[in-house]
């Protein structure tokens, strides 16, 4: 899901140059933020521990200080997809990891539901501990913190790329 929509080569250097500030922005807000295809694709990361307890799957109060920064990409329908990875350390079984993130995914759903205007473009993967950050060996508290985030992916919709045909390039 994270391939599609494909961008044509003709509509790429506008939606990489929009993609673009849209990273910058995030990353003035204090967001981790990085790319991939080719600039595409925008991932802003979470730390866990901004948005849950240890082991628990309701929002902090706080959480929607990190959270709102994402509603505008859920205001026009079709503009942007969304995709929620939720990861954990390893520490705890494969079944608890997976509940754990799984019902995160469910607690972060509740919010972009009852906050965003356009949420059908949003889907959630809990990915337990299944992918620890690069070189990151869930070996030390440290590690296992940088290991529990979210990653929300920004990919551009149908209408972004709508939104290029139409502009001169």
């Amino acid at each position: 899901t994270l391939m599609l929509p494909d961008v044509p080569a003709k509509q790429a250097p506008y939606v990489k140059s929009y993609m673009k500030r849209e990273a910058q922005a995030l990353l003035k807000l204090g967001y981790k933020v990085e790319t991939t295809r080719q600039g595409e694709v925008v991932i802003a990361t979470i730390p866990a521990n901004e948005l849950f307890a240890p082991n628990d799957t309701t929002l902090l109060p706080t959480a929607s200080e990190r959270l709102k920064n994402f509603l505008p990409y859920f205001r026009t329908h079709g503009k942007f997809k969304g995709i929620l990875a939720m990861h954990s350390d390893d520490t705890g079984s494969d079944n608890y990891l997976y509940g754990l993130t799984e019902r995160r995914i469910l607690a972060l759903y509740g919010y972009f539901d009852s906050n965003a205007a356009q949420t059908d473009m949003l889907q959630g993967y809990p990915m337990a501990d299944s992918e620890p950050v690069k070189d990151t060996p869930n070996t030390s508290y440290v590690n296992r913190n940088k290991n529990r985030r979210l990653e929300i992916f920004i990919i551009p919709g149908p209408l972004l790329i709508m939104d290029a045909k139409s502009k001169k390039l």
